[in-house]
């Protein structure tokens, strides 16, 4: 293989080795294909290969395997200066990627978000092609997934869309149909996760390289959880304000160490509490309350009332 960037970007991923197969037959190729989906559990390395393959599109002198990584758009990637490059993420605080998105509206209401369809009205100002970046792409609501599909039938012919989801099959079978569809596989454990760490951790984070980073990082915070989950299955229902209470507080904690808001760091606590207990062979109660409390939660209810209820109706099991 040519000294390309694109292949040492590869090689530094643990595992993949499907998806990074088909990102250097595409990193070559950029004419062949529209519209790329990455798909695959949290922390598989869908947005990792996203740029990879955003990189290579946009290199102003691409060896065979894809980018050189000296040229002026390489540089200006790495920097985060690629101004053909526009990257669409899910907002705060519903976590939804609206119609404004991907459609300009009428009146916008955000003067400064940009919308694929603005960003795709004008031709590349240095590259040959410009590229859009859906993350989470199926956090897009009904509209959003509309105006994206027109966009995925009739493309401009510099434009390149990638998208990524870890739940696939929340998007419309139509926005699949019209994209090369990437796989990203889990490696082993063994080969990436650090020996010190406890695997019920790493299994409640579903044993990811991207997410056994963060367990590894935040060590301290999910011991606690799993302290705090293992003494749950041994509390009597009278139990169950002191265990809301813990639990709160353990969220507390993790909003501050992961920069969350208060309904966000206790959604994610409630995910992985979920985790803990699911995969713990001697728990038998049902995970039902929790995953119900993790919905009322999202969908912004009062939650010490429904962590309240959920721990009532959990230690009653």
């Amino acid at each position: 293989m040519s000294n390309s960037s694109t292949v040492t970007e590869l090689e530094s991923l643990v595992g993949l080795e499907s998806a990074k197969r088909l990102v250097t037959r595409l990193a070559s190729n950029g004419e062949i294909v529209h519209a790329v989906m990455f798909y695959g559990i949290v922390g598989a390395g869908k947005d990792c290969l996203a740029h990879i393959l955003a990189k290579a599109w946009q290199c102003l002198t691409p060896t065979e395997d894809g980018a050189c990584g000296v040229c002026k758009s390489c540089h200006a990637f790495q920097n985060g200066n690629a101004v053909d490059l526009l990257e669409v993420w899910p907002l705060p605080p519903s976590n939804i990627i609206r119609q404004h998105a991907i459609i300009e509206p009428k009146k916008k209401e955000e003067p400064d978000l940009l919308s694929i369809q603005e960003f795709f009205r004008t031709r590349p100002l240095t590259n040959k092609r410009k590229i859009v970046i859906i993350h989470s792409a199926d956090r897009m609501n009904g509209p959003s997934a509309n105006a994206l599909l027109k966009m995925l039938e009739e493309p401009p012919d510099f434009a390149k869309l990638i998208l990524t989801t870890a739940s696939v099959g929340l998007l419309p079978p139509t926005i699949v149909s019209r994209c090369v569809m990437i796989k990203c596989e889990l490696p082993s454990p063994e080969t990436y996760a650090d020996p010190k760490l406890n695997p019920r951790l790493l299994a409640a984070e579903d044993g990811s390289p991207g997410r056994a980073s963060i367990v590894a990082a935040n060590k301290e915070w999910y011991e606690s959880l799993l302290e705090f989950s293992d003494r749950l299955q041994k509390l009597p229902r009278s139990a169950a304000l002191v265990a809301s209470e813990d639990f709160r507080s353990l969220c507390e904690k993790r909003q501050e160490i992961f920069k969350e808001s208060a309904r966000i760091a206790q959604a994610e606590g409630l995910r992985v509490l979920a985790n803990l207990l699911e995969n713990d062979s001697e728990q038998r109660r049902t995970l039902k309350p929790i995953v119900e409390a993790h919905r009322r939660v999202i969908g912004n209810g009062s939650s010490n009332l429904i962590l309240d209820s959920m721990f009532a109706e959990l230690l009653a099991g």
